[in-house]
C-alpha cells in the first residue's frame, strides 16, 4: 500500500511553489498567517468530505488576497506528475503478481486527476486498490482508514507493507501490525522516492524486476 503525495506522485511543497506552477504572483504563504489554523482545518475537512471544494476555495479567497480564480488554479496544480520511475515500479509489481494499492489523504478535486484513466496519473490505474480519505470519511493517521483497507482487501497485519512520507501515518499503520517503510523527502541523501521503495521491497523479501 502506497501513500500518493511524496511517494508515488510529485506534489508542490506549498502555496509558493503552487503559485509558481500556476503562473500566479508569489505572495506570503496564507498557511503561515493569522488565518492559518482556520485554513488548515478547512483543508482537513475537505479531505474527509465534510465540505465541498467550492467551500474551501471561497474561504481561502476570503481570508487571503488571492482571487477565487487564483485559488482554483492553486488547488488544481497541487498534484504535479508521477515520480520518476513510478510507472515502471507499478508495472514490475503487476508482472510479479503482487497486489498493490494506495491510501491517500486527498480531496474530491484532486481525486478527479488521480483516479483518471487518462492524463498524467493514468499509471495509478495499475493499482489493484485505490482508497482516498474523502471517500472513506477519515484521514490518516486516524485509525479508520487503515481499518477500512483491511475490511476492503481482506488483508491485515504483516501481510501489508505500507509506504508513506509522514512518520505519524506510519506509526498508525504499525499499531495495526502493518509493516511500514518511510519514504524520506531528502532525495539527495536518501535517493529518489522509487529508489527508496525498491530498496525497502528487497529488505522485506520482495524481489521484482
Amino acid at each position: 500500500m502506497f501513500d500518493l503525495g511524496g511517494v508515488l506522485i510529485r506534489i508542490v511543497s506549498g502555496v509558493s511553489e503552487a503559485c509558481e506552477a500556476a503562473g500566479i504572483e508569489v505572495r506570503s504563504d496564507p498557511l503561515s498567517g493569522k488565518s492559518a489554523r482556520e485554513l488548515v482545518a478547512a483543508s482537513n475537512a475537505l479531505e474527509v468530505g465534510e465540505i465541498e471544494v467550492d467551500d474551501f476555495v471561497n474561504l481561502m479567497a476570503k481570508r487571503t488576497d488571492f482571487s477565487i480564480a487564483e485559488v482554483r488554479r492553486i488547488v488544481d496544480v497541487w498534484c504535479l506528475d508521477m515520480q520518476d520511475g513510478a510507472e515502471e515500479l507499478l508495472v514490475n509489481l503487476e508482472n510479479a503478481g503482487i497486489q498493490a494499492g494506495c491510501l491517500s489523504n486527498t480531496n474530491a478535486r484532486h481525486w478527479e486527476f488521480l483516479d483518471n484513466q487518462a492524463g498524467a496519473f493514468a499509471p495509478l490505474q495499475r493499482l489493484d486498490f485505490r482508497y482516498a480519505s474523502h471517500l472513506i470519511g477519515a484521514r490518516k493517521p486516524d485509525d479508520r482508514p487503515y481499518q477500512y483497507v483491511e475490511e476492503q482487501t481482506g488483508l491485515s497485519g504483516n501481510a501489508i507493507l505500507f509506504f508513506d512520507d509522514k512518520q505519524e501515518n506510519l506509526d498508525a499503520a504499525a499499531r495495526r501490525g502493518w509493516r511500514v517503510a518511510h519514504v524520506h523527502q531528502d532525495f539527495d541523501k536518501a535517493g529518489t522516492a522509487v529508489e527508496q521503495i525498491r530498496k525497502s521491497l528487497i529488505m522485506h523479501g520482495i524481489e521484482i524486476t
